[in-house]
């Protein structure tokens, strides 16, 4: 059908369905399931779009503007003009998507709010390091995808090795550009980042892209390896360049001043992973404290009939000084629950909310993993993005920074910006995009080449642990926070 049937057949098939000409789900090609989640809410899909255009020439006196146009969509044939000349044609264009299923309305509303939020319109394939949505679809709004989702022709996906999918378990659905080159981490793991001005690159891409975010007010949240996306080429934006975007907004915060970090949902699930939670987010608690707590987390699962996950809700006692740490996790009820469940128990701590902070910190552990060929700053499952071990996190400060910082990664440069971007709290809370930015680190390589030499003879003079290179540190925070500051003057540092 897809073959033969004119545009306007095309038209009126899509019309009553998504999946019959539009999109194309293939098991025979290897690897079709990109990913599935943990707790199975969500998959990636590869799947083909076919997409149909038309373009008219200029219109002889044969034809009226638009009348060849609009003569192709009814005959599907190429039209020409009295004289022979082609007026109108059309072609099928095939570019591969990635399909996000999910059961998961807090997934959906966010990922579609945050594109909102940015001003980005549906389909826009333009260049701006965030990855697009190009259609989204919602079972309870949308007849089609409800009919073709519950349709035995399309509703079983067969996946490699004998695995299926079955769509019709999942009520929503995203559509994104893809690319055979995957993900950060994949591209980092497989093909390997090997100099320093592709690393700087890279992360150069993902700090506009978030400066682009916090100018619109949303945080991220969850920045990794697995959220950056390299998009693929193509020749109608001009796309010759290898760049990468930003994606999964899932857990992406609209409001900086009614969200909260830890966020509970109402289903028991998280959009957050324990391994990229900022110092802050983990606090220390007495024993009342502690009975507090438990007793908090107790009420919730009883009076919702949740069951919370127990890697996020747990206390971490520490064995060397046997203290217990918590994450700073609350739960969110609906309006309705609220009406009938009343207030909810009281929490021993206060609750963090979202800020630029969270995404720097994100930046850093990032940048800290290309810059020591690809160790983390803190042992994490790589499959649920969970910490295997709280001990590194919750005894953080800048002398564990220093030592880690100059153990693994030797450029000065990368060096300095990850003192910046793992800052303690109180001082990165301070910071903001616009003023990390301007580092030295994402400068032309000249530049960048003057500041090291710069820093390796200072470091000469300060090692082990180059204890006084804190305070020439202390006056770059200080004129990165209050964005005063030039490439030029931080080189005279």
């Amino acid at each position: 059908m897809r073959d033969i049937a004119s545009p306007k057949v095309k038209e009126l098939f899509e019309s009553y369905h998504f999946f019959l000409g539009r999109f194309e789900f293939s098991s025979e090609i290897d690897g079709v399931l990109l990913h599935r989640s943990c707790d199975d809410n969500t998959v990636l899909i590869r799947a083909a779009e076919h997409v149909v255009r038309t373009t008219e020439y200029q219109p002889p006196k044969t034809f009226d503007p638009g009348l060849a146009e609009e003569k192709i969509w009814n005959t599907g044939e190429m039209v020409h003009d009295e004289e022979g000349y082609l007026a109108s044609k059309f072609k099928d264009k095939k570019r591969q998507v990635c399909f996000k299923f999910t059961r998961s309305q807090t997934v959906y509303d966010n990922e579609v709010r945050s594109r909102v939020q940015l001003g980005m319109k549906e389909g826009d394939i333009s260049t701006n390091n965030i990855l697009p949505i190009l259609d989204h679809f919602n079972a309870s709004r949308n007849r089609r995808y409800r009919l073709d989702v519950n349709d035995e022709r399309f509703k079983i996906i067969h996946c490699y090795g004998g695995e299926s999918i079955c769509l019709s378990d999942y009520p929503y659905a995203l559509v994104y550009p893809h690319s055979d080159e995957g993900d950060l981490y994949e591209y980092f793991y497989h093909q390997g980042v090997h100099q320093n001005i592709e690393i700087a690159d890279i992360s150069l891409q993902v700090a506009r892209a978030l400066k682009q975010m916090h100018d619109k007010n949303v945080v991220h949240r969850n920045l990794s390896m697995r959220c950056i996306t390299m998009l693929p080429f193509d020749k109608e934006v001009q796309n010759t360049q290898r760049t990468w975007a930003v994606s999964n907004f899932s857990g992406a915060c609209c409001n900086f001043e009614t969200e909260y970090m830890g966020a509970i949902f109402p289903d028991g699930s998280t959009q957050f992973e324990t391994g990229l939670l900022p110092p802050e987010m983990f606090t220390k608690v007495s024993s009342s404290e502690d009975e507090i707590y438990r007793t908090y987390w107790k009420n919730i699962e009883e009076l919702f009939n949740v069951q919370v996950d127990r890697r996020v809700k747990e206390p971490y006692v520490d064995i060397t000084t046997g203290c217990s740490y918590v994450i700073r996790c609350h739960y969110l009820v609906d309006e309705p629950e609220k009406i009938k469940f009343g207030e909810l128990p009281e929490l021993p701590y206060k609750l963090i909310q979202a800020r630029e902070s969270t995404d720097l910190w994100c930046l850093g552990l990032l940048l800290f993993t290309l810059c020591s060929e690809g160790r983390p700053l803190f042992p994490v499952n790589v499959k649920s993005g969970h910490l295997l071990d709280h001990h590194g996190i919750v005894n953080w400060d800048m002398d564990a920074a220093r030592a880690n910082i100059y153990e693994y990664v030797g450029d000065p440069v990368s060096q300095d910006l990850l003192f910046l971007l793992l800052l303690p709290f109180e001082d990165r809370n301070n910071l903001t995009m616009g003023s990390v930015i301007p580092h030295p680190y994402f400068s032309s390589n000249e530049i960048a080449t003057a500041q090291q030499n710069h820093c390796k003879a200072q470091q000469r003079k300060c090692r082990p642990h180059a204890k006084s290179h804190k305070s020439g540190q202390c006056q770059i925070r200080r004129r990165l926070a209050s964005g005063s500051h030039s490439t030029g003057q931080l080189l005279e540092l």
